[in-house]
C-alpha cells in the first residue's frame, strides 16, 4: 500500500515541472495518495494554514520541489 505524499513547490518557479511530477505520480499510486494545494483539496473558506498542517501531518512523504529561482530568492534574505 502507498503512503500519503505531499508535494510542495514555489508556484514562481517552475509549475509546470511540478504539475508533470503530479500526474506521474498520481498514475503510479492514485489522487488519493497524493496532496497539492491547486488540484483542489483546499476549498474556499478553508484555514489554509490547518488543511496545509494536517495534510503533511499524514504525509509518508514531502516533496519540496526547489525551482531556479529558489537560490536567488534564499540569498535576498
Amino acid at each position: 500500500m502507498a503512503g500519503k505524499i505531499f508535494i510542495n513547490y514555489r508556484r514562481g518557479d517552475d509549475a509546470g515541472f511540478t504539475q508533470a511530477l503530479y500526474l506521474r505520480l498520481e498514475a503510479e499510486f492514485g489522487a488519493d495518495n497524493l496532496f497539492m494545494d491547486v488540484e483542489g483539496h483546499i476549498k474556499p473558506g478553508d484555514d489554509f494554514v490547518r488543511v496545509l498542517d494536517a495534510q503533511v501531518a499524514a504525509s509518508d512523504i514531502v516533496l519540496a520541489i526547489i525551482g531556479p529561482r529558489w537560490t536567488d530568492l534564499m540569498a535576498k534574505r
